[in-house]
C-alpha cells in the first residue's frame, strides 16, 4: 500500500532546514530516515561528511495521494519561498521547479582531507566542516608548473558544446561584464562604465580593425549567383527543410499534455497565467471627447458593431473608420 507524505529534515550542525515529498509505489512515512534519506543532493553531501545522526527529522503530512502530496509540498515551499533563502536547502520549488539563480551563488570551494579532493559547499555548511577541522577553504598548494602542465594539456583541444554554454552563463551570470561602453579615438577602443569619464581624445563609438571587404553577392539572387539550374537545387532543398522542420505543424491541435512532460506543462501553464494576467486590457472608448463604453477587447467590439456599424473584427484596430466617425480607443492595462 502506497502512503504519500511530507517530511521536514534539519541539520543540526548547519542548522539548515530541507522540506521534502515522498510519493513513490509503496512508500510509507515508517521508512523516513531508515532506508529513505530523501533525493536532495544537498542533504546527501551532508550525510556523507557529518553522519545520519546529525539531522532531525519528522513526517509533516500523508496524503491519499501523490499529486495531492506533490501540491501541498509546493504551496508549502512557495509560502516559505525557500529559493531566496540560503537556510533551506532546496533548489527549487516543487511543481514548477523555478531554480535558484546561479548554481555556485553563495558557495564556496572546500578542500575536504578526508575525500582528498575540493567540493562546492554552501558557505554555511562550509564554515561547519572547517571548524570541525574536517577540511579548509583555500586548501594545499598546487605543485610549482600545475597551471602550465593545465594549459599544456587543454590546448589545441576544441571545448563541447555544454562547455561553450557554461562560459556564456558564467559571463552573462557576472555583473562587472554587463553596462560597459565602447570609447575609440580612431586608433584603439577602450571599455569604461557609465559612472566613468572617458580620457581626453576618446569618443564614443568603435573602430574596426583593418579594412572590411563588400560581399560581392550582396543583393544579388540565387539566380544571379548559382544560374537557374543550381538556384532551384536550393530553393528546392530549402523548402523541403522548412516544412519538415515546422514546428507549428507538428504541434498544432495539440494540447501542452501531449507536447510536453508534466513538469514542463506546469512550467508554461504558470508563466502564460503570469503573462494573461499582466497584459490583461480594458478599452475606453470616447465618442466625440465623451467616455461612451468601458469593457474588454471582445465586448468593445461588438459595441463598435452593433452602435456604429462596419466591420465587426478590425474596427477596434483601424485608425482611418475610428478617425471619420470621431472616435477615440485608449487602452489600459489593468495590472501594471
Amino acid at each position: 500500500m502506497t502512503t504519500p507524505y511530507t517530511y521536514l529534515i534539519k541539520c543540526i550542525p548547519t542548522g539548515e532546514v530541507y522540506y521534502g515529498v515522498r510519493y513513490a509505489r509503496g512508500c510509507h512515512p515508517s521508512e523516513l530516515w531508515v532506508k529513505y534519506f530523501t533525493s536532495s543532493v544537498q542533504i546527501a553531501k551532508r550525510i556523507e561528511l557529518l553522519g545520519k545522526d546529525s539531522f532531525d527529522y519528522k513526517v509533516r503530512k500523508i496524503f491519499k495521494s501523490g499529486k495531492d502530496a506533490r501540491m501541498w509540498e509546493d504551496k508549502v515551499l512557495r509560502r516559505m519561498k525557500v529559493i531566496d533563502n540560503p537556510k533551506w536547502l532546496n533548489n527549487s520549488y516543487g511543481v514548477t521547479f523555478d531554480s535558484r539563480q546561479h548554481p555556485l551563488l553563495g558557495r564556496k570551494l572546500v578542500y575536504v582531507y578526508s575525500f582528498n579532493q575540493y567540493k562546492w559547499m554552501e558557505t554555511a555548511f562550509a564554515k561547519v566542516i572547517v571548524s570541525l577541522g574536517l577540511g579548509e577553504l583555500k586548501g594545499p598548494k598546487k605543485p610549482k608548473g600545475h597551471g602550465q602542465k593545465v594549459s599544456a594539456a587543454l590546448k589545441g583541444k576544441k571545448k563541447s558544446s555544454k562547455h561553450i554554454n557554461n562560459i556564456i552563463e558564467s559571463f552573462n551570470a557576472n555583473t562587472n561584464n554587463r553596462g560597459w561602453i565602447v570609447y575609440t579615438n580612431g586608433i584603439s577602443n577602450i571599455r569604461l562604465q557609465p559612472s566613468e569619464l572617458p580620457p581626453t581624445g576618446f569618443h564614443q563609438g568603435s573602430m574596426l580593425k583593418g579594412k572590411s571587404t563588400p560581399n560581392k553577392n550582396a543583393g544579388k539572387s540565387y539566380e544571379e549567383i548559382y544560374g537557374i539550374e543550381k538556384s532551384n537545387q536550393i530553393k528546392l532543398k530549402r523548402s523541403t527543410q522548412l516544412k519538415q522542420n515546422n514546428p507549428s505543424k507538428k504541434m498544432k491541435g495539440k494540447t501542452y499534455e501531449e507536447l510536453y512532460d508534466s513538469e514542463t506543462v506546469c512550467r508554461l501553464k504558470d508563466a502564460r497565467s503570469k503573462s494573461g494576467k499582466k497584459n490583461s486590457k480594458i478599452y475606453e472608448i470616447y465618442k466625440d471627447g465623451l467616455k461612451v463604453f468601458t469593457g474588454g477587447r471582445v465586448d468593445t467590439a461588438l459595441f463598435l458593431f452593433t452602435t456604429y456599424g462596419g466591420s465587426k473584427a478590425n474596427n477596434l484596430y483601424n485608425p482611418s473608420w475610428l478617425s471619420k466617425h470621431n472616435i477615440r480607443v485608449d487602452i489600459r492595462y489593468t495590472n501594471r
